[in-house]
């Protein structure tokens, strides 16, 4: 009985994740999962600096509570359009253009 009580607050919300978006080529990463926001956004900038190194164009970061369907999503012509169809998402925190 214990154990349910200690996973009660998360119950029906997913683990935090860091949702990358890039424009060149248009691509949805997710990275994660972690136990909380403070832990996903201290790990973010290696995501970033990663991507940036590889050369990938207008970067943006969400770290969100959501269930990936799938951690790596690339999208051709304008079918990132309707994106909220990969994940369900709970909550979103600190959406900001990094590059």
């Amino acid at each position: 009985m214990k154990r349910i009580f200690l996973n009660l607050p998360q119950f029906g919300k997913g683990n935090w994740w860091v949702e990358v978006i890039t424009t060149q080529p248009y691509c949805i990463y997710y990275f994660g999962p972690f136990t909380n926001a403070r832990e996903a956004k201290r790990k973010q900038p290696g995501y970033i600096q990663d991507l940036a190194e590889e050369g990938i164009g207008s970067i943006q970061a969400i770290v969100k509570q959501c269930h990936p369907t799938q951690l790596t999503i690339v999208e051709p012509d304008d079918s990132h359009l309707d994106r909220k169809a990969h994940t369900s998402d709970i909550q979103e925190k600190d959406l900001s253009p990094l590059y």
